[in-house]
């Protein structure tokens, strides 16, 4: 990650408000905010000084850890689909000719625009430089536009567990895990869970990549998901819903043929 992209990061989860974003706003000075910090600095500093705590994306915290590491909660989810800022007047990305050009930071944004309209140009850039552009794509995590148009998730689907914060501490911190449990969502708890299983079950198979996947609670209240990998033939893309979260993960997999 470069100096710039680092430092947008910082300034989304430092002090200004990103802790109010994610539901937690008592929370902080209870644990350590550093972006730029690999998990595995976080886990030695943990051993050395049991009462350190550090909040860190989901996304980013290893499925298995060592037993006397603890995810204290999960947070609120920020919003991290894809939008679209185009002020060109072209409504479909489909429809974007060879003369234009779409600029983006996330490296998935690549990935999908190639698969959506191989014609037009990409150039990727710094993340803080995206407004300056009249065609841009980026997660709702990391844009300060406000004209934007939401790309559906099934095609433009994030990572597994991506916008969930979690706070990794010591499991004998009782006192902090108890704060931080009264701050706890549960749904993001089901939702993060269902992502990680099927990256972790994407991950167990040979010759397939994950890129991305999302689940959510329609307005119906049924469990959606979609995934988004590539087995070196063009990116697949799956989904499946169903009434209750039980299985989901399965449901999906079944569709790996």
């Amino acid at each position: 990650m470069k100096d710039s992209e680092i430092q947008h990061v910082i300034d989304i989860v430092g002090e200004k408000g990103m802790l109010d974003e994610i539901g937690w706003p008592n929370g902080k000075n209870l644990f350590k905010i550093d972006p730029k910090m690999p998990y595995e600095e976080a886990e030695k500093l943990i051993d050395q000084n049991p009462d350190k705590a550090f909040l860190f994306s989901l996304s980013n915290v290893p499925i298995e850890r060592r037993e006397h590491i603890q995810l204290a909660g999960l947070s609120q989810r920020l919003d991290t689909q894809y939008y679209l800022k185009n002020t060109t007047g072209t409504k479909n990305i489909a429809f974007l000719g060879a003369s234009q050009t779409v600029y983006y930071s996330d490296l998935l944004v690549g990935l999908y625009l190639k698969e959506i309209n191989s014609q037009v140009a990409l150039k990727q850039v710094d993340v803080a430089d995206l407004d300056k552009f009249p065609v841009a794509i980026n997660s709702g995590t990391q844009w300060s536009n406000e004209s934007l148009q939401r790309l559906h998730p099934q095609e433009w689907t994030p990572r597994p567990a991506s916008g969930i914060f979690t706070v990794i501490c010591h499991k004998e911190n009782i006192s902090l895990r108890k704060q931080i449990a009264k701050l706890h969502f549960s749904e993001s708890q089901v939702l993060g869970n269902i992502e990680r299983r099927v990256e972790q079950l994407i991950l167990a198979k040979s010759g397939i990549l994950l890129l991305g996947t999302y689940s959510f609670i329609d307005a119906q209240h049924n469990y959606q998901i979609y995934l988004v990998i590539d087995r070196g033939n063009g990116l697949e893309h799956l989904n499946t819903s169903q009434s209750t979260s039980h299985g989901l993960e399965d449901a999906l997999m079944a569709k790996l043929i």
